[in-house]
């Protein structure tokens, strides 16, 4: 049912809601599309998350979002800002990966570290203090932590998010919160 979305600007959620549930996944895509920068695109995350709550649904999101345009790889951004996400910076090495990666990136870019926990870095990362970000969410609210995520690497000019918590459960709410918000993301996987 391709057009679905030919008057997007004009509709509810709740009429987003209703299209998504007639559309076909190729009018599915031209929804999530059309929402990227979309001012009602956290409310229909909300929806898509308590629709979309197994696994198994999430698999078949997934197959729906890799025929949306805006998910599609971009070319590099040679002068991209780019942050790191943790949920904390502590034990296990994790400290010579962030400041490797922040050394790599803010040469001649904007680098930030956003995480859940910390307040303050770890005593080998003190230089980096000024560009710590903390998000603050409740637990269990995946919407929220995805919205929070995604308005913090906005608010920071962000154009690349790299994800480092790949094992976490919210990380596809994660990832779609922020290309709705028009931020490539690249999952960190080591281990």
């Amino acid at each position: 049912m391709r057009g679905t979305c030919s008057n997007i600007g004009s509709e509810t959620v709740g009429d987003l809601v209703q299209a998504w549930f007639v559309a076909d996944d190729a009018g599915k895509a031209e929804i999530i599309d059309n929402l990227v920068g979309d001012d009602r695109r956290f409310g229909f995350l909300a929806f898509l998350q308590e629709t979309y709550a197994s696994p198994i649904e999430q698999m078949r999101l997934t197959k729906i979002l890799g025929r949306a345009s805006s998910f599609a790889q971009r070319e590099s951004v040679p002068t991209a800002t780019v942050a790191s996400y943790f949920y904390k910076i502590s034990g296990g090495g994790i400290e010579a990966t962030v400041l490797s990666l922040f050394e790599a990136f803010s040469a001649d870019r904007g680098s930030y570290v956003i995480v859940e926990e910390e307040e303050q870095l770890p005593p080998e990362l003190g230089e980096m203090q000024d560009k710590l970000v903390v998000l603050r969410s409740s637990e269990g609210e995946d919407v929220a932590h995805c919205k929070l995520l995604a308005d913090a690497a906005l608010a920071c000019g962000v154009d690349v998010l790299i994800h480092h918590a790949w094992f976490d459960p919210g990380l596809l709410w994660d990832v779609l919160a922020c290309k709705l918000q028009g931020i490539a993301v690249v999952l960190y996987e080591y281990g």
